[in-house]
């Protein structure tokens, strides 16, 4: 089991609590905007991702859980995931690996942290941009049928057949090797290929790495699986989640990316169907949400392992109030797979804070002053939790004319009045929170508001004052 116990980031320190969510820990935060929560984030991902690289700075320090042990090991990954073109997560660090390490020698150990979505590198989300993480989630899958059948699951939650189809095109280079390989003369193009006056090429780098023998056999080994499909210029890969055929879908999607990645063939398309018309959807028009949601969930099943760290950034971005509800269910859904991980998300979202307090997940809050500490919304776990009830007692954002104060102050005075003088000072100091909540100029608050909370205020007085004349006969 890992486990954070608390962060200091340069501007505010939080400290988690111990609340699981099955074989894992998951821990929301949420909190104004400034209030340090994506920094908090950040300072764990360069914590664990600068690890054997660099002292860490003197105004950061994060304790942990491991095994049973504080501060000793590390969490088998620690993936970071958001989708804002605003990320403030590293890109992972270049272990040098070559696409024969890779793709020949099955090596993917690329170090413990990983990037899923956007980080400082990555220029923005695009299509292409999903197709390749799409096509990166899937490859990884194809070695774990469990988790290839469970991704299935979660598309078809989102409405889709628990299928992928990959589309690929031949470019004039990607025609010209195969071509030569057919041609038993694949070793001359290779060479002719990295000889070229140009900037340098993915094949070119990896020749100049891996020496012409290495790279032309590995080539060979490629179009040897992909004969039937190099004949056509676009050609496509269906990956079905329900019946996966690991080995030999992976060893197909294996060559289809070796190819992609030396610029001899191109990602044309990912396609997903829906169940409901049956027509095949392009990612490149599926709406930004429906993009995210597909890259976040098939992104992180491909990375999860026991024992990691996960930190979500925003996932609400661009998904519709349904999807926000409904994000922590299917996340619960990919952590079935997994034991022992921590996954903190950070989110402005109150549908994903109250899916998280129904959930009886961690919630905590940090404020203006950077300090952190558990939400208070005692109140609130389980099913008393409702949005104007999170938007109230988490975000500190009233909605007016609403329903939810009336019948709030109305279970206070009830409260205050069948209970003593601990449960009317109790009373009295939440109807003293909502007045200076409702009072705020940016809330706009109806006086009519205002004056429910005033006469509440009034009636749980007049029970003191009742309780302090003595009962004379």
């Amino acid at each position: 089991m890992f486990r954070i116990e608390s962060v200091r980031s340069p501007r505010c320190e939080l400290h988690f609590g111990r609340r699981k969510q099955g074989d894992n820990h998951v821990s929301v935060i949420t909190g104004p905007n400034g209030s340090g929560k994506t920094e908090i984030l950040t300072t764990l991902a360069n914590w664990f991702r600068n690890q054997g690289h660099r002292r860490h700075s003197s105004n950061t320090s994060v304790s942990w859980v491991s095994g049973g042990a504080s501060n000793f090991g590390v969490p088998s990954r620690v993936i970071a995931q958001t989708f804002s073109p605003f990320s403030r997560f590293a890109a992972p660090r270049n272990v040098n690996l070559t696409l024969l390490d890779i793709y020949a020698d099955d090596a993917r150990d690329t170090g413990i942290y990983r990037s899923v979505g956007i980080n400082r590198m990555t220029r923005g989300m695009s299509s292409t941009l999903s197709k390749r993480t799409l096509e990166r989630g899937i490859f990884q899958l194809t070695e774990s049928p469990e988790h290839a059948r469970t991704l299935g699951h979660v598309l078809y939650e989102l409405g889709f057949l628990d299928r992928i189809t990959l589309s690929y095109r031949q470019n004039a280079l990607g025609l010209e090797a195969y071509n030569a390989y057919s041609s038993g003369l694949l070793g001359d193009f290779v060479s002719r290929a990295t000889s070229r006056p140009r900037i340098k090429s993915p094949l070119m780098r990896e020749v100049e790495r891996e020496g012409l023998a290495d790279v032309t056999r590995l080539l060979e080994s490629a179009f040897d699986l992909l004969r039937e499909h190099m004949r056509q210029s676009i050609f496509e890969f269906t990956f079905d989640f329900a019946h996966a055929r690991a080995s030999e879908d992976f060893a197909v999607l294996q060559a289809l990316t070796l190819l992609r990645r030396l610029n001899l063939l191109h990602l044309e398309s990912c396609k997903v169907t829906s169940i409901h018309s049956g027509k095949p959807l392009d990612l490149a028009d599926a709406s930004s949400g429906q993009q995210q949601m597909l890259c976040s969930l098939v992104g992180l099943l491909s990375e999860l392992r026991d024992d990691s760290l996960v930190l979500i950034d925003e996932p609400e971005l661009s998904l519709h109030p349904t999807w926000q509800m409904t994000f922590l269910d299917r996340l619960k859904v990919l952590l079935r797979q997994v034991r022992g991980c921590h996954i903190i998300l950070a989110t402005h979202s109150p549908l994903i804070v109250q899916s998280a307090l129904r959930a009886n997940l961690e919630v905590l809050q940090l404020y203006d002053d950077f300090e952190g500490a558990p939400a208070d919304v005692s109140r609130q776990y389980g099913e008393r939790a409702s949005v104007e009830s999170t938007l109230l007692d988490v975000f500190g954002t009233p909605v007016t004319d609403s329903v939810y104060l009336s019948n709030e102050v109305f279970d206070i005075v009830t409260g205050a009045e069948s209970g003593g003088a601990t449960s009317r000072n109790a009373a009295r100091a939440r109807l003293r929170k909502l007045q200076t909540l409702y009072s705020r100029q940016e809330t706009r608050a109806n006086p009519g508001d205002l004056n429910i909370i005033e006469k509440a205020l009034q009636l749980v007085s007049a029970a003191d004052d009742e309780e302090a004349i003595p009962d004379v006969k």
